[in-house]
C-alpha cells in the first residue's frame, strides 16, 4: 500500500494549525475544532464540526507565485472562524463566539513570526453574516494573510536524456 500524498499546501495549513493549537491562546482554542488539509475534505469536516459544536476554525492556503523546488515562497492564506450562533449562543455566557476567536487568532499571529503572518491590507480582517428569514444563520469572520509554501525537490527526470 502506497502512502497518502499531502501536498506543500496542506503542510502549510496544518503548520498554522499547530501553531493555533500550541501557540499564546491555545487555551481559548480548546474544544475549537481547527481544520486544515485536502480543501475537499474540509468542507464536510466544517460542516460536521458546526453540527457538533457549533464554532470552527478553517485554514486555507489559496494561491501564490509558482514555487520553485526548494525555494521557500509567500503564498496567500486565509482563516476562517464559523459560527452558528442561535446554537452556539445557547450554551449561555460560556460559549466562545465567533469575534472572540477572530480575536485570539490576531493575537497568536500578531508578532509575524510564525506560520501565518495576517495582512496589513485594509480588508484584511472581514466579517460576514448569513441570514435565513430575518435570523441570523451563520457568522464568518475571515483574517486574510500570508504563509510560506516549500515545493519539494523533484526526483531526477527518468527520462532526462530526451530533454537535453
Amino acid at each position: 500500500m502506497t502512502a497518502k500524498r499531502i501536498s506543500f499546501t496542506q503542510i502549510a495549513a496544518d503548520k498554522i494549525a499547530e501553531e493555533i493549537r500550541s501557540g499564546p491562546e491555545a487555551d481559548f482554542f480548546a474544544g475549537i475544532p481547527v481544520l486544515a488539509g485536502d480543501p475537499g475534505d474540509v468542507v464536510a469536516r466544517a460542516n460536521q464540526a458546526l453540527a457538533e459544536t457549533s464554532l470552527c476554525i478553517v485554514i486555507a492556503v489559496t494561491g501564490g507565485p509558482a514555487p520553485i523546488p526548494g525555494d521557500p515562497t509567500s503564498w496567500n492564506a486565509e482563516l476562517d472562524v464559523i459560527e452558528r450562533p442561535a446554537v452556539n449562543r445557547a450554551a449561555g455566557d460560556s460559549a466562545k463566539t465567533a469575534d472572540q476567536a477572530a480575536d485570539a487568532l490576531l493575537r497568536t499571529f500578531a508578532w509575524g513570526e510564525k506560520h501565518f503572518l495576517p495582512s496589513r491590507d485594509p480588508e484584511a480582517v472581514a466579517m460576514q453574516v448569513e441570514e435565513e428569514r430575518g435570523t441570523v444563520k451563520q457568522v464568518v469572520w475571515r483574517i486574510r494573510g500570508t504563509t510560506t509554501v516549500l515545493l519539494a525537490d523533484a526526483p531526477a527526470c527518468p527520462n532526462e536524456a530526451k530533454w537535453n
